[in-house]
């Protein structure tokens, strides 16, 4: 069995305990959505996307190649997603302290900015708007649709 069999199974069977757990929520009522909704959504999309990654696994042959790993090239090539782990660490440490909102907005400001650059106002100004429209949008979905408070 090759990685990527293992890794989708994991992941299905991951998808299979959280859909599990979603029976644990509170149920909305019948005229609104209840906060189970979304995870289920979200589990089922992931589950999904791992399905046809198994699928995949089958009719792909992997190759054999074998490479020595070089730790310089490793950090040369993946620096921006190493510091996404950190930056997301951060956000998840500050989270309680500052609010959804404004370590939110701090989150994605910083992250987009990692990833897309800030050299051109165009960027900048996207990167603005992307933040504040993703920020109060999530809030307001999670408050007044899914009626889950966030810190």
């Amino acid at each position: 069995m090759n990685r990527d069999r293992i890794f989708s199974i994991c992941i299905l069977l991951f998808c299979g305990l959280m859909y599990m757990e979603t029976f644990n929520f509170a149920r909305g009522s019948d005229l609104r959505a209840g906060p189970e909704v979304f995870p289920r959504i979200l589990i089922g999309l992931i589950a999904a996307l791992a399905l046809i990654h198994l699928i995949k696994s089958f009719i792909i042959k992997e190759e054999k190649i074998r490479q020595s790993f070089n730790r310089k090239e490793f950090l040369g090539k993946y620096w921006k997603i190493i510091a996404m782990f950190m930056i997301f660490g951060l956000y998840t440490l500050f989270l309680p302290i500052l609010s959804f909102i404004t370590a939110s907005l701090i989150f994605l400001f910083a992250g987009q900015a990692l990833l897309m650059g800030l050299r051109k106002k165009k960027l900048i100004i996207t990167n603005l708007a992307v933040t504040f429209a993703a920020t109060f949008f999530v809030y307001f979905i999670f408050t007044e649709t899914l009626n889950i408070w966030l810190p």
